[in-house]
């Protein structure tokens, strides 16, 4: 049979090929024999000769295909001299044997014609798309700054003790203080951007109506809000504190004064005489049960003679005060000592130029010194003979240049001017 029918009807008896399927093995046509290496099926069964198809069916195991040896003219391995010439050696390859090398030599120069080939245009590689490039995360920006904003709810409260609410906005975390005279809190900026804050003004005294300035203040930032608000403190008025003068003259041997008033019960006030720069403790008293307070004090302490003087009533819980002013006439006591002043110098040319002052005074009386190139006043005391000495040093004062020096005598507020130079250095 001729070859080409012989290879239509292997091939129409062959098992089906998967395309793709790996093959390999040796066509022998004739004497000649023709090695080919592994190669592909296609979808028809063609075997891939290196870029050419032949019509070459596949032998074919159950599963797996198998490399297959076509053989044309003889009867099988061994005709010849090289019939099969090591195909056998290929792993799994099975021999095909086409024609028997007998008929008509037409048939068989016909049938030893070589196989049609066509070439076939490789097959494209798949294009391979590139893997898109990531596009970079915008770098995150801050937050912008929130504006600091503040609110009062009330304008007017009332309660015992009266309170007060505060809200507004500004930047996440920062720390805001409402501050007032009689009660402050603070906060912080919520992650929302706002904030709200409660204010109790307990220090306000009971039964009073009071009108004061309440600050909303960015401690981060810096930036406040004023807001005026009046507070009814509506508690019992009997624990506000008060203070009283019983007389605004007094005269005695020694004059004495009654004060009075109401605090919280257990507060303590004391009363205080300020005279001559001085500050002079007078006594103190307890607020009892009922809120009452009262203090009989004397001032025997006073110079004799008249003088005015000042008294303040503090509340020691509170830090509240009272003042008053007295009229007061000690008839006690012996003539005070006249104040006196002296100059010992008027001039020095020391590297360190300096005077010195003396005179008289009562006992415990203070002196005071001061002038233009003093950097701070200078004090003596006077002894218990009434005598009083102080040497000042005047290390700024410029020289060949006159100057004033005070001597004051703090009690009564007498005041001596003495002229001074600090003189070249001979």
């Amino acid at each position: 049979m001729p070859l080409d029918k012989q290879l239509q009807q292997l091939t129409s008896d062959a098992p089906h090929v998967d395309p793709g399927a790996s093959l390999g093995g040796v066509v022998r046509r004739g004497r000649r024999r023709t090695r080919f290496q592994r190669a592909a099926t296609t979808g028809a069964g063609l075997l891939l000769l290196g870029g050419t198809a032949a019509a070459l069916p596949m032998v074919v195991g159950a599963q797996t295909p198998t490399p297959a040896i076509l053989h044309e003219g003889g009867t099988g391995p061994g005709a010849g001299d090289d019939s099969v010439d090591h195909a056998d050696k290929l792993e799994g390859a099975t021999l095909l044997e086409v024609g028997d090398g007998k008929g008509d030599a037409a048939a068989d120069d016909k049938a030893t014609e070589p196989l049609a080939e066509k070439t076939l245009e490789p097959k494209p590689e798949p294009e391979t798309k590139p893997e898109p490039k990531p596009e970079p995360k915008p770098e995150p920006k801050p937050e912008p700054a929130h504006e600091f904003t503040a609110h009062q709810v009330h304008a007017v409260v009332e309660g015992n003790p009266p309170s007060n609410a505060y809200w507004g906005t500004g930047t996440p975390g920062d720390s805001i203080l409402v501050w007032s005279e009689f009660g402050a809190a603070d906060g912080k900026v919520g992650e929302n951007g706002e904030w709200e804050i409660h204010v109790t003004f307990a220090a306000q005294p009971p039964g009073t109506t009071k009108s004061f300035a309440v600050k909303a203040l960015n401690k981060s930032t810096d930036v406040k809000h004023w807001f005026e608000v009046t507070s009814h403190h509506t508690g019992n008025p009997a624990h506000a504190f008060t203070a009283n003068q019983v007389h605004d003259n007094i005269e005695g041997d020694p004059p004495t004064n009654g004060y009075w008033g109401s605090a919280k019960p257990g507060d303590t006030v004391t009363i205080w005489n300020h005279h001559a720069e001085q500050w002079t403790e007078l006594g103190t008293a307890t607020a009892n049960g009922s809120g009452d307070w009262e203090i009989q004090v004397s001032f025997g302490h006073l110079p004799a003679g008249t003088v005015a003087t000042e008294v303040k009533a503090r509340n020691n819980h509170t830090n509240e005060v009272v003042w008053f002013e007295l009229q007061v006439t000690n008839h006690g006591g012996e003539e005070p000592v006249a104040f006196s002043a002296q100059q010992q110098y008027g001039t020095c040319s020391e590297p360190i130029p300096y005077e010195v002052f003396f005179g008289a005074a009562d006992p415990g009386d203070k002196i005071k010194v001061w002038a233009e190139y003093l950097a701070e006043p200078a004090y003596a005391i006077a002894d218990e003979s009434g005598n009083w000495e102080l040497r000042v040093e005047f290390p700024d004062a410029p020289r060949d240049v006159t100057f004033d020096v005070h001597v004051k005598h703090v009690p009564t507020g007498e005041t001596v001017t003495f002229d001074f130079t600090a003189t070249s250095p001979e």
